[in-house]
């Protein structure tokens, strides 16, 4: 009967969890296991059983040398990019797990997997790319392409309202200038503009510490990845998540077109009059 014990282990791992990788400590979270294992008698496989042994053997080396040595934090590049890197199915998976949860994808995982995987000395972007780019387009990928269509019509279309706000600002503040010279004076209506939502104002801002990151990633080259495009062009699977993307991306546009003229001409509601009471004779 294993109910007793999960509310045990879950405590355990959700502590871990729930801290920073900075933060985690394999120390006390053995020591918590080892608790279990004389309250609960069960038993880990022996590899398991290997691994946290050296790695709480290596930790405890290090903080002997240095009390605030995190080893995972150390090791955590490392770990990065063998998750990017790495064509074994079991890591693929591991990928797509960290990746994605309940079908929506986790952009801020993939800006950590980034950031951190560029720290590691023997990474290769151009490695990353190819290897990328196989795993889409073959079978095992085909999961992550249906969903990813979602993700890339939602980043198109936040990144074009965003340009296109950008460029009515940029007119706007252009005519509102050649009306000061002209001795013209600007309305309020015009001072103020629409902004993005907040939770898309966040998404932006994400998309652009991504491409941040790939811009400072050693050996990153504009130039080797539209190189790529001559490559992307020739397989079907791209072409049918071309057709997708674009469907999905002119239904969300017109969508919002419709709204907006149909929340424009919307009448003014008027408030609504309290009917009078006569008194009766």
């Amino acid at each position: 009967d294993l109910r007793p014990i999960i509310p045990a282990l879950a405590e355990v791992f959700n502590n871990a969890l729930g801290s920073s990788v900075a933060e985690l400590n394999f120390k006390s979270m053995t020591d918590q296991l080892s608790e279990l294992m004389y309250e609960y008698p069960f038993r880990v496989p022996a590899y398991y059983a290997l691994i946290i042994r050296s790695l709480v053997t290596l930790e405890g080396i290090a903080i002997n040398v240095d009390p605030e040595f995190k080893v995972l934090s150390k090791a955590y590049p490392y770990i990065a990019k063998r998750l990017l890197t790495d064509p074994s199915p079991e890591l693929r998976a591991s990928l797509r797990d960290l990746l994605f949860k309940d079908g929506s994808f986790r952009w801020n995982r993939l800006e950590n997997l980034l950031s951190n995987a560029r720290d590691s000395d023997d990474y290769d972007l151009d490695r990353v790319l190819d290897q990328t780019i196989d795993f889409l387009f073959s079978e095992r990928g085909e999961f992550i392409r249906e969903q990813l269509v979602d993700e890339v019509v939602n980043s198109l279309d936040l990144l074009g309202r965003s340009t296109l706000q950008q460029m009515s600002s940029g007119l706007r503040s252009v005519g509102d200038r050649l009306r000061e010279l002209t001795g013209q004076s600007v309305s309020a209506s015009n001072a103020t503009q629409p902004s993005l939502p907040p939770q898309e104002l966040e998404s932006l801002e994400r998309l652009q510490r991504i491409l941040k990151i790939l811009r400072e990633t050693q050996g990153f080259d504009p130039m080797k990845v539209l190189q790529l495009i001559p490559r992307l062009l020739v397989k079907p699977e791209l072409q049918s998540i071309g057709q997708q993307v674009a469907s999905s991306l002119a239904q969300k546009t017109a969508a919002r077109l419709v709204r907006e003229v149909l929340l424009a001409s919307s009448p003014a509601t008027t408030p609504a009059t309290t009917p009078v009471v006569r008194p009766q004779l």
